[in-house]
């Protein structure tokens, strides 16, 4: 009984384990199916990967900066904005290289919020405010590296001022070039609010504006009746009086919509101030916007602009009637 046990054993393993010339069978019938490549199949198919490799670089990186900001894998530092350009003066390029010392690497101080796409850095001054820089991509998702893309720049000395504008700009190597500004100010006084680029890959944006504003805005050209308004001491100017938002599509102005907290604050306005002797032209100016706002009407198209400036200017300015 053990000798059949033995038997059975050697038997079953021999079925398991071919030897070594079913092996060699076996091997050549796999060769004959899939050939070895030859080495310059090989080579060839190495340099193809690489190059695949290099255009397929995704333009936007996986924390969401665009290719283009990027210095060796990280965003640049934007403190590097005001330590080769004073922000008082026209920004021309940025040396990325130089953004990426020792002395301009504070990536702890890099944040989204409340912005997306964004990098800001906090002086640690002491002032009204905390003094800061920022940078905020508004270009499309899946541009190219080399294309030109729409920057928007924020900064503050620590004072009351908060400094905003909006660039197109484009990287050459290592170095990015400004090809054109498009519009900023000092809150109010045309501040950047928003900008992106649509599907047709117009770039659109929105501006702070003041009551001044409003009525430059819907001014007929050539016409010279603002001169005899003075803002400040007729119509309000200020970078603390914002109004509203203009709207833009590149270079053209696309309309104007009124303060989502308008309403409320000229409410305020009006019963702080209590009766006066004498209306000033401001107050007429706040009355009629009240007026369209207790009509739901926020949003004005350019010619609808024009409109309500004309009704101004004849209510509010002494427009004579007519002109």
């Amino acid at each position: 009984m053990r000798l059949i046990l033995i038997l059975f054993c050697v038997l079953t393993l021999s079925a398991c384990f071919p030897d070594n010339d079913e092996k060699q069978e076996n091997t050549e019938a796999v060769e004959d199916v899939m050939p070895a490549p030859a080495p310059e199949q090989i080579s060839e198919d190495i340099e193809a990967e690489e190059k695949s490799s290099q255009t397929e670089t995704p333009a936007i990186k996986e924390d969401g900066f665009p290719a283009a900001l990027m210095i060796n894998g990280k965003p640049f530092d934007p403190i590097c904005l005001d330590a080769q350009n004073s922000m008082e003066e026209e920004l021309k390029t940025i040396d990325l290289t130089a953004c990426d010392t020792e002395a301009y690497k504070n990536i702890e101080h890099f944040q989204t919020k409340p912005y997306e796409r964004a990098a800001s850095y906090e002086y640690d001054d002491i002032g009204l405010s905390k003094p800061f820089i920022s940078y905020q991509y508004v270009g499309a998702v899946d541009a190219p590296v080399d294309a030109p893309f729409p920057l928007i720049i924020r900064w503050s000395g620590g004072g009351t001022g908060q400094f905003s504008a909006l660039y197109k700009m484009k990287r050459s190597g290592n170095t990015l070039e400004v090809l054109k500004g498009y519009a900023g100010g000092d809150r109010c006084n045309n501040g950047i609010d928003n900008a992106f680029v649509d599907g047709e890959g117009q770039l659109n944006y929105e501006v702070n504006i003041t009551p001044y504003d409003i009525l430059k805005l819907g001014a007929k050209k050539d016409d010279n009746f603002l001169q005899s308004v003075k803002p400040y001491d007729d119509i309000d100017d200020c970078a603390g009086c914002c109004y509203g938002l203009a709207r833009y599509s590149e270079d053209e102005f696309a309309g104007m919509t009124l303060g989502d907290n308008l309403e409320r604050f000229l409410i305020q306005e009006d019963t702080s101030e209590g009766e006066t002797l004498e209306k000033s032209k401001q107050d007429c100016f706040d009355e009629i916007i009240s007026l369209q706002l207790q009509a739901n009407q926020s949003h004005f198209a350019p010619e609808e602009l024009k409109t309500l400036t004309r009704e101004i200017e004849h209510t509010c300015l002494g427009r004579i009637e007519g002109e």
